[in-house]
């Protein structure tokens, strides 16, 4: 146990890259709705539409810490729904206009989700197949699974894609034999071997069990909504879900157990629980960091873990002293009497490049406030770091890291922002900090 704690600890000073940051924006009719419901995993948020000026115009972001499917709800009306998976950075931008056809029109999203979402469609359309797997002979509208060809049409815009989708359709496959029951014992499958094996992007059942999970954890919050005896709305508490989980945990590959029960701690927020489920939550993710040290996303549990236990914000900023990128020393000092956002990047992080725009088009508004942006960088070539940096237009001072500054600002993950006040007390560490976050902390600090 001590051995397991000690890399448990360890791995939490090991930085991390992963996040898919979400946005959904976009215009909804308020004689329609006033309100859109989103869910992942295993929360829902409700999005109020503006009210205002810019009557039903809404904005939500989030960053999620793995694969997972959303469904978006307008209103109560289960009709005015659409699901996507996924897979990487999203931003959807939805309409939802005409009070007479109360239609959802979506732009924006990604071929690989749309790929997804297709599949079903596909399915309607074949005939019926007989198809051996394991001990029973079922009939399944695919076509030839057992031959390892095409499950179905490419739909995509290249091989990429079209590989999402077929590992899709034996997703739904997995979900729907056995008389509705899930069963996810497809292994044995050729055809799911046989795709992969030609894709260098695919590594084994990674990408099955991303897609497995979600499902296996829709369906537990669905068996204790119906023991509840409580609609789609009711969100189970995490321990209900863990529990059932636990008890249901050999219908499904070991992985998908592990992502599932990932999945039920990642997307709690622990300040929201009372003190005896904090604490309850804070061991849980404690057990599951010490019992899966190897597994993809145990970093990322334990930063969420340790920014728990250690919050910053509200605390005094840590003070550091850093180089920038010429080689001058640069300290927090330097910035005290503004306030001070520091976005900390790296310049082979995809998603960091991406928000680069949308800091440069920030720093530019924000020249004549009270405000200091400093950007440091995780990277060990500065000549890479400097083409980046070239690259992406970033006019304001570069600093290069060290391990103490990302050990005292619990840094695991990237992009982080970070906003400090005048009086270098940390307001905020975040994957994404929204202009208009920003416009209100400026405002009221006059």
């Amino acid at each position: 146990m001590k051995l397991k704690l000690f890399t448990f600890l360890l791995m939490l000073y090991t930085p991390f890259v992963f996040a898919f940051p979400v946005t959904i924006r976009g215009y909804i009719n308020p004689d329609i709705s006033k309100t859109i419901k989103i869910r992942c995993a295993a929360w829902v948020e409700e999005v109020h539409v503006n009210t205002g000026a810019t009557s039903g115009n809404l904005l939500f972001k989030t960053d999620i810490p793995c694969p997972a499917e959303f469904t978006i709800t307008v209103g109560d009306d289960p009709e005015l729904s659409y699901n996507f998976f996924v897979f990487e950075k999203s931003s959807l931008a939805i309409d939802c206009s005409d009070p007479l056809s109360k239609a959802i029109i979506i732009q924006g999203e990604p071929a690989r989700s749309r790929a997804f979402a297709k599949v079903g469609l596909y399915f309607q359309s074949f005939e019926g197949y007989e198809a051996n797997i394991g001990d029973t002979n079922l009939e399944y509208p695919v076509q030839n699974l057992s031959g390892g060809i095409k499950m179905i049409p490419d739909i995509g815009d290249d091989a990429y894609t079209d590989m999402i989708a077929d590992c899709a359709a034996l997703l739904m496959l997995a979900n729907t034999y056995n008389d509705g029951w899930p069963a996810y014992n497809i292994r044995p499958l050729p055809v799911l071997q046989d795709l992969m094996k030609d894709h260098d992007k695919f590594s084994g059942f990674e990408l099955y069990n991303n897609l497995v999970w979600p499902v296996w954890l829709e369906q537990l919050k669905d068996e204790i909504r119906v023991a509840v005896n409580e609609g789609q709305d009711y969100v189970p508490h995490f321990k209900e879900l863990l529990d059932v989980a636990g008890k249901r945990k050999k219908e499904v590959s070991h992985k998908t157990f592990v992502n599932a029960k990932y999945g039920i701690l990642m997307f709690v927020n622990p300040e929201a629980l009372s003190e005896t489920d904090k604490s309850t939550w804070l061991e849980e993710v404690r057990r599951f960091c010490n019992d899966y040290p190897q597994y993809t996303f145990t970093p990322y549990l334990g930063m969420k873990y340790e920014q728990a236990v250690h919050s910053l914000t509200g605390a005094a900023a840590p003070d550091f002293s850093l180089r920038d990128i010429n080689g001058k020393q640069v300290e927090l000092s330097d910035f005290a009497g503004k306030y001070l956002l520091i976005d900390v990047w790296g310049s082979w992080c995809l998603p960091c490049r991406q928000m680069n725009k949308e800091l440069v088009a920030m720093y530019s508004a924000y020249q004549n406030e009270n405000l200091d942006f400093v950007s440091i960088a995780y990277d060990k070539d500065i000549t890479q770091l400097k083409r980046a940096v070239k690259e992406d237009k970033l006019s304001w001072q570069q600093l290069v890291y060290n391990e103490q500054f990302l050990k005292s600002y619990n840094i695991f993950s990237y992009p982080t922002l970070i906003l400090i006040s005048p009086d270098q007390k940390i307001i905020k560490i975040a994957h994404h900090i929204d202009k208009a976050e920003i416009d209100v902390i400026l405002k009221e600090g006059k």
